[in-house]
């Protein structure tokens, strides 16, 4: 038994390491003799290079085969009976064994709670595309957490500006990815960069030669149900909200002659039949309890004019000419509707809707929509005066999308 602590220590490149002169590891990393010792067990590099003291384990096989352990690192120990038991290890696995694309993974395997047995906990590695790190043994499941009361952060620290670094969570096969708790998801930007997305993607289903095909993944966004209470004059919790909110517009911060920049947009699309012999039916949006809706105060106003994309997405405008004659009201062109939206959204039938209330009591002062270069009129585009109460004194106007800068302006109401 070594005294403590023992240090092995490079007495020259010839020699190898030893311990009180002899030689326990020779120059070519080869343990010569069992190596007994107390705590702290310490190897010491003397050379003045960039390089410290390397521990290598060299699997000696002329077979070697995927699944070899090719050096194994142990912490073993008593139990209370007294029993020799190995609480856990590290392994380097031999993967591929093939010249020229040569691959092995880290292992880490702890003693189970319930047999003490190993179990898998860990592996690191690299493939042919990405770094991974795969916890769990692919029979319990694996969990990823801070281990207390911290914040636990997966971050690709993207700095750059330029390039794109996502953080990816993806299921198997028929897998889903599930989010409990207050989870938050924030995308940052770079450093000049476009600021980063933030993309929940369902996986897309198996095909088949006969038969009917997988389903297409699902993505549930479920708040919690609000807590019961069972004591006479309580009151049961409120249920958790679900919040999507689109980001704001940057400001002009100079404010005299630059433009602020657009809110985003909050997009939810059904998705559209498949065809076939028999077209299969499209998906539908359902809207389930009061709806209410948040927009800009009506824009007024009192002369012919061409109407700007913040007061026909506003939804209201109001009408009072106060000169005893007609106005005409001209909407934006087709190719600054197809403007006003994302690329993706960008389909035809697209549509939205917008009122026009005409507030004058003078019977000359009825307002026409009138639309802009590539968009159709269709319908009774006047909009009359409140000069009797059977005047048509208000409509309600859609714009459909028929193709590319090309819209139908529809009286609906």
């Amino acid at each position: 038994m070594a005294d403590s602590p023992t240090k092995f220590t490079e007495v020259d490149s010839e020699d190898g390491y030893k311990v009180n002169g002899v030689t326990v590891i020779d120059e070519n990393g080869n343990v010569d003799a069992p190596i007994t010792t107390t705590s702290p067990l310490t190897i010491t590099e003397d050379d003045p290079g960039a390089t410290g003291a390397i521990f290598n384990g060299y699997h000696d096989s002329v077979s070697p085969a995927a699944d070899d352990k090719v050096a194994i690192f142990r912490g073993s120990g008593e139990d209370d009976a007294g029993n020799t038991t190995i609480y856990g290890q590290m392994s380097v696995l031999l993967e591929s064994e093939v010249s020229g694309s040569e691959e092995g993974t880290i292992l880490f395997e702890a003693a189970t709670t319930t047999t003490g047995a190993l179990e898998e906990v860990a592996i690191l590695g690299h493939d042919a595309t990405n770094a991974y790190f795969a916890i769990g043994d692919g029979v319990a499941s694996g969990v990823l957490t801070s281990g207390g009361a911290q914040d636990l952060i997966l971050n690709t620290d993207h700095v750059t500006g330029t390039d794109t670094c996502n953080v990816a969570l993806a299921a198997g096969v028929g897998g889903r990815v599930s989010a409990t708790g207050a989870v938050t998801a924030n995308a940052t930007s770079g450093t000049a960069g476009q600021s980063g997305g933030i993309t929940l993607a369902a996986g897309a289903p198996g095909t088949a030669t006969t038969g009917t095909g997988g389903a297409g993944g699902g993505i549930d966004l479920v708040g919690a149900d609000g807590g019961a209470t069972s004591g006479v004059g309580g009151t049961g919790g409120a249920g958790s909200d679900v919040s999507i909110s689109a980001g704001a517009g940057g400001d002009d911060s100079e404010g005299s002659a630059g433009t602020g920049g657009k809110g985003g947009d909050v997009i939810i699309g059904s998705g559209q039949g498949g065809t076939g012999n028999t077209a299969g039916g499209s998906g539908s949006i359902f809207l389930q309890g009061l709806v209410f809706k948040t927009r800009l105060s009506p824009a007024a106003k009192t002369t012919s004019t061409t109407l700007t994309a913040q007061e026909i997405l506003g939804g209201a405008i109001t009408a009072s000419q106060g000169a005893s004659g007609a106005a005409t009201y001209t909407t934006l062109t087709g190719t600054q509707l197809d403007a006003l939206f994302p690329a993706a959204t960008l389909a035809v039938g697209l549509s939205f809707d917008f009122a026009v209330t005409n507030i004058s009591t003078d019977a000359a002062e009825d307002v026409t929509m009138a639309g802009g270069v590539g968009v159709t009129d269709v319908g009774n585009m006047v909009v009359a005066s409140n000069a009797a109460a059977t005047d048509m004194s208000a409509g309600t106007f859609r714009f459909f999308r028929t193709g590319s800068n090309a819209w139908e302006l529809y009286r609906i109401a």
